[in-house]
């Protein structure tokens, strides 16, 4: 009997206890990898989720033997959402910049000081760059030797000491020149580069001619007139000769190019008379300065049928003299 007591109590506690048969049971279905409801449950409160991330395998042929691999798993973002990724520097060593002491900053200045002592001496004072050679460009009629002489650049002054100011003064003095430019060319060359006036009238005048730029400035008096420049012939009734030269100026300027380089001489017998001669002894009488660019224009349509004369000094109403025809008898 006491063998089989036991048993019995067995049994009858697990009919009586029914809650203990589910635990077991529970139990058994965790072990066997089939959870109930309520464990479940419970294991998606306590453990954290995970989802596959695995892709579908092919299909195996028949007969072969399925082999399963571990799929991958990635956390989801559920798991990390609210989590706080921590990165950690390494703090950058500096190194302190090294300091000159007294004595280093007062060889520092004093080195300095030095050089730039050197510096001023070698431009301003030494025998290393200063002029030995100066050279004159663009003159024609003016020649080398004046523009040196009135220069007067003295060889072996330093280069950066030399008054280019007075220099171009005194060059520009001279009144066939324009305008000058000079610049060093270092180490030891000045060069000047000249511009000319060019010559636009002669005058005739007392004694000889002189020869006008496009400005009215006289700056030669040749004594036979240049060629291949109008010549300018003013009546004592013309009143002064500049106001003259002046509206004679502007009814050259007027004039087409290449008409302009025609014109022989210039007439003027007042300021409101003014004729040109061109070759082959035609006349043109264009009257005073005003309106020039209108004249040019009713004179290059008038020159376009031969003629002696052409007056345009009313442009309204032009005139020519024709060509006198050749007697046929």
């Amino acid at each position: 009997m006491s063998g089989s007591q036991p048993e019995r109590a067995t049994d009858a506690e697990r009919g009586t206890h029914p809650e203990r048969a589910t635990r077991s049971a529970s139990a058994e279905g965790g072990a066997t990898g089939a959870p109930t409801s309520s464990s479940a449950g419970s294991d998606r409160r306590s453990a954290p989720s995970f989802t596959t991330n695995a892709r579908l395998a092919p299909a195996s042929p028949a007969g072969a033997p399925r082999t399963s691999s571990p799929p991958r798993l990635r956390r989801s973002a559920r798991a990390t959402h609210g989590s706080t990724r921590v990165r950690r520097t390494s703090p950058v060593l500096r190194r302190p910049l090294p300091r000159l002491s007294r004595a280093g900053l007062l060889v520092l200045a004093g080195g300095l000081v030095a050089l730039f002592g050197l510096a001023v001496y070698t431009l301003f004072f030494s025998s290393w760059l200063v002029v030995d050679q100066v050279r004159v460009s663009g003159n024609a009629t003016v020649s080398t030797d004046q523009v040196l002489t009135v220069a007067q650049v003295a060889v072996g002054e330093p280069l950066a000491r030399l008054d280019t100011d007075a220099v171009s003064e005194r060059i520009a003095a001279v009144p066939a020149v324009e305008s000058v430019q000079l610049r060093r060319s270092w180490p030891h060359t000045l060069v000047i580069t000249v511009r000319e006036r060019q010559p636009a009238l002669v005058l005739a005048a007392a004694g000889g001619f002189a020869v006008l730029d496009a400005t009215g400035v006289a700056f030669a008096r040749p004594d036979v007139a240049p060629a291949g420049v109008p010549l300018l012939r003013v009546s004592a009734s013309a009143g002064s000769d500049r106001a003259v030269v002046d509206a004679v100026q502007a009814v050259v300027a007027d004039l087409p190019t290449d008409l302009r380089a025609s014109v022989v001489e210039v007439t003027a017998e007042t300021l409101d008379s003014i004729t040109l001669r061109l070759p082959g002894g035609v006349d043109v009488v264009w009257g005073g300065a005003e309106g020039g660019a209108l004249k040019a224009q009713v004179l290059t349509e008038l020159m376009k049928t031969p003629a002696s004369l052409y007056n345009v000094s009313a442009p309204d109403v032009p005139a020519i003299r024709p060509l006198p025809t050749a007697d046929p008898g």
